[in-house]
């Protein structure tokens, strides 16, 4: 079966399908009235050249529409009708949908920026940082879950969550039972909000600003720390309400996620304070990352650990 081309969706959809998910990366045919097959396939690289320049000032309108629909808003506006807010044709929206966001449920580092400011940068090169800086997010940064990361999260009783607006931060605990958190998608979380004290600090935040930050931690000395920056969305359909138990309304986080090893954690279920964390009169070990291959050759100029980690050596 010969696969559809994007102008065959342009033309078969007559501007009626409300955008959806399967916008943000491949098209499922199955999801748009009159398609059958297989995915459109993503564009050839001259077709995302092609469609980069056409999209010059215009790329952030068209992103955010993709991300509203890879959050699952799914606001009252059909694909055409999201083409036109952005100033584009319905088959240059739906090029450079696949071009910036990848596959489904799959977001890439053109869509989410650069993972350091000037700020990160300048303090990088003041301390020698920025080789192992580059390296850490080569290897860590990525926009799916490792089954590392679903153990931890799906397992988690609580996190941490931090939300801004303009000047004002806040940072809050979530808590539920072990699976209060669950993986609805790549790269997709949710959890639920549960009766509180009616000051909605962070939902109230994400109403205003989507960017969110999330940390997942087990203090067992051992696991490592889950960080996420993320884009929210508020639920209360009712679908989404049955999926989580008392759940007043349901946040789902669209993440970019890096980990961090675990030295500055404590032992707390053990009852031991982290042996990685300094103090007078103590000689710290080198925790293990440091000793990998694709960073051990590169650490700080001033590294404690570098000419250890170099001859190879581990921690205890």
């Amino acid at each position: 079966m010969s696969r559809p081309s994007i102008p065959a969706v342009e033309a078969q959809m007559a501007g009626t399908r409300p955008i959806g998910a399967n916008i943000a990366g491949h098209v499922a045919p199955s999801s748009w009235p009159g398609l059958s097959g297989p995915p459109i396939p993503p564009p050839v690289p001259r077709q995302v050249a092609r469609t980069r320049r056409a999209m010059t000032g215009r790329q952030q309108p068209c992103r955010q529409l993709v991300m509203l629909a890879r959050m699952g808003t799914r606001p009252a506006m059909t694909v055409r009708e999201a083409a036109t807010s952005a100033g584009l044709s319905v088959s240059t929206f739906l090029r450079f949908a696949v071009a910036s966001t990848g596959r489904e449920g799959s977001d890439t580092m053109a869509e989410w920026g650069d993972f350091y400011h000037d700020g990160m940068r300048a303090l990088q090169d003041r301390f020698d940082g920025r080789r192992v800086a580059d390296r850490l997010a080569e290897h860590r940064r990525r926009y799916d879950f490792w089954d590392e990361d679903r153990l931890l999260i799906e397992n988690a009783p609580f996190f941490f969550i931090a939300t801004s607006f303009g000047d004002y931060t806040d940072c809050s605990l979530r808590a539920g039972m072990p699976g209060f958190v669950r993986i609805v998608g790549p790269g997709t979380i949710e959890f639920p909000e549960y009766d509180g004290n009616s000051m909605y600090r962070t939902l109230g935040n994400i109403t205003r600003n989507p960017n969110v930050g999330l940390l997942f931690v087990k203090f067992d000395g051992r696991t490592p720390r889950v960080r996420i920056n993320g884009r929210a969305t508020i639920l209360d359909d009712a679908d989404a309400l049955a999926r989580h138990h008392a759940a007043k309304l349901v946040v789902r986080v669209v993440c970019e996620l890096y980990s961090n090893c675990p030295r500055s954690a404590h032992d707390l279920e053990g009852g031991q304070l982290s042996p990685y964390l300094p103090r007078p009169g103590y000689e710290t070990p080198a925790p293990e990352w440091k000793s990998r291959d694709y960073i051990r050759d590169i650490l700080p100029i001033n590294d404690p650990h570098a000419s250890n980690t170099r001859r190879g050596r581990q921690e205890p």
